[in-house]
């Protein structure tokens, strides 16, 4: 076991705490534990939102007078909000089997083989339809 990585029992889970001096201090208090209240609001926005496109990204064909140009408003936002989706799943914790690791390059290595190609895909989707 890493000596500077120690288990802390909560309930039925297991949490990785890091002692780690390459780890700054700074990032590792911004690090969100992925069962918190923010990520749960935070799920919660993006479930409405991935709502939101599937039912006005069809609209977009149509000449649709002030409700496009309304629509067009929030395109600029929903591109800022899954700008910031990346950040956020940057530094929120990971759960494998009941144990989260709050280290940020494992979290960041996680992300990196999983949904980042496809959230940097919509993204660019994104800017390629405002533009």
């Amino acid at each position: 076991a890493d000596p500077m990585m120690r288990m802390l029992r909560a309930g039925d889970t297991l949490e990785i705490e890091i002692d780690n001096s390459r780890t700054s201090q700074c990032i590792r208090c911004c690090m969100l534990h992925p069962n918190s209240n923010v990520k749960l609001i935070w799920g919660a926005c993006t479930l409405l939102l991935v709502i939101f496109d599937l039912l006005t990204i069809p609209l977009q064909v149509f000449e649709l007078g002030q409700f496009g140009e309304f629509l067009d408003g929030l395109l600029y936002f929903t591109l800022v909000f899954w700008m910031v989706d990346i950040v956020l799943n940057f530094i929120t914790g990971i759960e494998n089997e009941g144990i989260f690791d709050m280290r940020p390059h494992v979290v960041a290595k996680a992300y990196m083989k999983g949904w980042f190609i496809a959230d940097f895909g919509i993204i660019c989707l994104d800017i390629f339809t405002i533009v």
